[in-house]
């Protein structure tokens, strides 16, 4: 066995027996426990106007109306209860709202009084949206895991508890957390395993290729398949230099969505503002492995891979005048621009697919109305990915069915760092 198969059970059905039933398991019920929390405030919430609510409940008070206070510019306190259940649950008094409460108010009115014609306002808010995304992978994992793994049950916040909300947000985080590939050996398979070349992964988890391994791991639906060869006569080298990686639309994939999707939330600055122990997971995690990937390749060695990808790329910093689209690691569909925000590093995108021809890439870009093409080779450029492959900070995704045309991201900015 090697280090990494000590370190990582992923050939023992019952370490992902446990992921499942217990690991991911908590996460589930957490959300969706959270989820069917807002929804029963919602309908609470909504069933009358805010001074009749507030008249006869003290939750609801507490609520609507945590740290308010008659200011027009700032009229709830940092990190009030109201203030969490508006921009977090994205149940509240609108702004507008409150501008006439407070008015009213100034004139005499009792707070009931001034609140008699107001209704509570509900929309989306960033994390209600991520975690609404986040619960339908976990169905989805659920759903295809019928009759080997029992779906859990939902937790059961109680709506009568003003901070019932508090506490499910943050049993969702600390849940969330322990699932992600920094502190769960299992996560992290499942995100070195996303796509990488079949010469660097085998030796690094030498049971992944055999049948016991394969028949446990297509049990919980985490099945590995080829996406990309070179295109090479010799059939053993072919198979060698394949990119293997998760099947798409599966199990393994859907895993890989929830940790991505995990990372998402975690850089929610909103959250910064009611819970002391949130950190951008994701960047802890870059900034972690990034010392790793170094040491793994010598810059020198592929300096003319570098700069081709690096040419032939869409590149940029995490900036404030940065569209989204260039600093999120993730990228996957449009609704996905912002996901994954890199601070310290580069993140490098293939503006259109490259195209494997013989024993090379063929790799191009769109600029200033023309399409330029550079060919580099196939296995120098998957030599000097691979490390940031198996870390899942550099990923392929196919885009034609005959394993020869994809898309690439990547990291940069490490290796003259």
């Amino acid at each position: 066995m090697s280090e990494f198969d000590q370190l990582i059970s992923y050939y023992d059905d019952n370490a992902w027996k446990r992921y499942f039933s217990i690991d991911l398991a908590e996460l589930y019920r957490s959300v969706k426990g959270l989820l069917a929390l807002r929804e029963e405030l919602r309908k609470r919430l909504t069933s009358d106007t805010v001074g009749n609510l507030i008249s006869r409940s003290e939750t609801y008070r507490a609520i609507l109306l945590g740290g308010f206070r008659p200011d027009a510019k700032h009229p709830f306190t940092e990190n009030s209860l109201a203030l969490f259940y508006k921009k977090i649950f994205g149940i509240g008094i609108s702004d507008e709202d409150l501008l006439k409460t407070i008015t009213r108010l100034r004139e005499g009115d009792s707070i009931e009084e001034a609140s008699l014609d107001i209704n509570v306002k509900v929309e989306d808010t960033p994390v209600i949206t991520r975690l609404q995304k986040l619960q339908a992978k976990l169905e989805l994992i659920y759903t295809s895991l019928r009759g080997v793994i029992e779906r859990p049950e939902s937790k059961n916040y109680n709506p009568e508890d003003p901070l019932g909300g508090v506490k499910a947000l943050g049993e969702v985080l600390n849940a969330g957390k322990k699932l992600l590939p920094l502190y769960n050996p299992l996560s992290f398979f499942i995100m070195s395993i996303y796509s990488v070349p079949r010469f660097y992964i085998k030796e690094i988890y030498h049971e992944l290729f055999n049948d016991k391994t394969r028949q446990v791991l297509e049990k919980y639906g985490i099945r590995v398949v080829k996406l990309l060869e070179p295109e090479l006569t010799n059939e053993r080298l072919r198979e060698e230099r394949q990119i293997i990686g998760l099947e798409r639309n599966s199990v393994g994939s859907y895993i890989r969505g929830v940790i991505i999707d995990l990372y998402d939330l975690f850089q929610k600055e909103i959250l910064y503002m009611f819970y002391n122990n949130i950190e951008d997971e994701l960047n802890k995690y870059i900034d972690e492995y990034i010392n790793k990937i170094k040491e793994s390749v010598i810059p020198a060695q592929f300096s003319k891979i570098i700069d081709a990808v690096r040419g032939y790329s869409d590149c940029a910093r995490d900036s404030i005048y940065d569209a989204c689209y260039y600093y999120s690691i993730f990228y996957q569909n449009r609704e996905d621009w912002c996901k994954g925000r890199i601070k310290k590093y580069t993140v490098c995108k293939s503006d259109l697919s490259a195209r494997i021809s013989g024993g090379g890439i063929d790799v191009r870009r769109y600029y200033n109305r023309k399409t330029y093409v550079a060919k580099i080779s196939y296995t120098g450029f998957f030599a000097c990915l691979a490390p940031q492959m198996f870390a899942g900070l550099a990923y392929i995704e196919p885009a034609s069915e005959d394993y020869r045309e994809f898309y690439w991201m990547c990291l940069l900015g490490w290796e003259s760092a």
